[in-house]
C-alpha cells in the first residue's frame, strides 16, 4: 500500500494550454470566444500597469467559464 501525504504542496510547471487535452472542447468554446467582438466589455476595464490592486480578469476567460459550464450543465440555482 502506498503512504499518501495529504498535505504535502506539489510546484507543476507547466502551462493551461499543456493541461488540455488536444482534442477537448474546450478548446473548440475559446476558438468561438476569441472570435466575438468584446470591445465594449473591454473599454470599461479601468486597471492601470503598475497601479495599486489585482489586474481585472480577462472578459474572454471569464466567457470562456461560463460558456463551457453551461454546454456541460453546470449551474447554480
Amino acid at each position: 500500500m502506498v503512504n499518501l501525504i495529504r498535505n504535502q504542496v506539489e510546484i507543476i510547471v507547466a502551462s493551461l494550454d499543456e493541461l488540455v487535452l488536444q482534442d477537448h472542447k474546450v478548446r473548440l468554446v475559446w476558438k468561438y470566444i476569441k472570435k466575438i467582438d468584446l470591445s465594449e466589455f473591454l473599454i470599461k476595464i479601468n486597471t492601470v500597469e503598475g497601479a495599486k490592486g489585482r489586474p481585472a480578469i480577462n472578459p474572454r476567460v471569464l466567457l470562456s467559464i461560463w460558456l463551457y459550464a453551461t454546454l456541460e450543465g453546470i449551474c447554480h440555482e
